[in-house]
């Protein structure tokens, strides 16, 4: 019997197939997520050149705001002020600026009103605070306003820490309290007693940074506050336009707002007294 000089194992020529079927899948996997890391590295240059052209702009046109204002072109610098409001700029060097620019233009409503969102982002700023003192001696209501027992802790706490700083706070502590965990956990240590201790006390602060982040959300959501922005409004019973007037409320007032219903705000009178108010005739600090 003839046996052939050449014999190949199916059973190898079989594997060999195989594995150059995976070291392909491997090298097209490879490719790919090269391509991947390439496109994701381009898209994040993109974003943040972007973002720091934005800035850059943002930037500069406050620049010219502030220049403007010195001029004592007002209202040249205040459009530039309302184009980065218009933008969803949040910062407190502009709402003072826009505040001060408002009140130069003797517009006392919109000035207090911008103050008042400067001094819910820095509640200890003096400079805001004397503004605001100067400007609500112009104000003609002479309406008297007790606060209640909250308001009073809302603005004893607020005097000690921002919002901002509230949640900064809380989420070092979150961070520090589970990496402390993970270090307990990898580490074994003879002094056990310590490291226990430390975990406590870090998380004491973690609940008490908690409870202090859910207290002023509460606040926010619950003591809402308006400033008049009209010369003048008429206070009326009820949310309709025929509605008996109750009193005629003067630019300036602050008032604490407690809903909306049409095109009204329900808000508190001194006395408390509830009645509405166009919704246009008041700015939500």
């Amino acid at each position: 019997m003839i046996t052939s000089a050449f014999y190949v194992d199916n059973s190898l020529l079989q594997n060999g197939i195989a594995d150059n079927r995976r070291q392909n899948g491997l090298r097209h996997c490879l490719i790919r997520q090269g391509k991947m890391k390439r496109i994701i590295f381009y898209f994040l240059l993109i974003l943040f050149g972007y973002r720091n052209l934005v800035s850059a702009n943002n930037e500069a046109l406050f620049e010219n705001a502030n220049k403007l204002y010195k001029e004592d072109r007002f209202n040249e610098a205040l459009l530039l002020y309302l184009e980065l409001i218009d933008k969803g700029i949040t910062n407190v060097d502009l709402y003072y600026n826009l505040a001060n620019t408002y009140y130069r233009i003797n517009d006392s409503g919109y000035a207090i009103y911008w103050w008042k969102k400067a001094l819910k982002l820095r509640p200890n700023n003096e400079d805001i605070k004397h503004n605001l003192r100067i400007a609500e001696k112009k104000i003609l209501d002479e309406f008297i306003y007790t606060e209640d027992i909250v308001e009073t802790l809302q603005k004893n706490i607020s005097s000690k820490i921002t919002i901002y700083q509230s949640q900064i706070m809380f989420l070092s502590l979150f961070l520090i309290f589970f990496i402390y965990l993970g270090i307990m956990r990898l580490r074994r240590v003879k002094r056990r007693r310590i490291y226990r201790r430390v975990r406590n006390f870090i998380f004491v602060l973690l609940v008490i940074s908690s409870a202090l982040c859910i207290w002023r959300i509460w606040y926010e959501e619950n003591y809402v506050y308006g400033v008049i922005l009209v010369e003048s409004v008429n206070a009326v019973s009820e949310p309709k336009g025929d509605a008996s007037v109750i009193s005629i409320i003067h630019k300036g007032l602050t008032l604490r707002v407690f809903g909306i219903k049409d095109d009204f705000y329900q808000v508190l009178l001194p006395g408390n007294i509830l009645c509405y108010l166009k919704k246009d005739s008041l700015g939500i600090i």
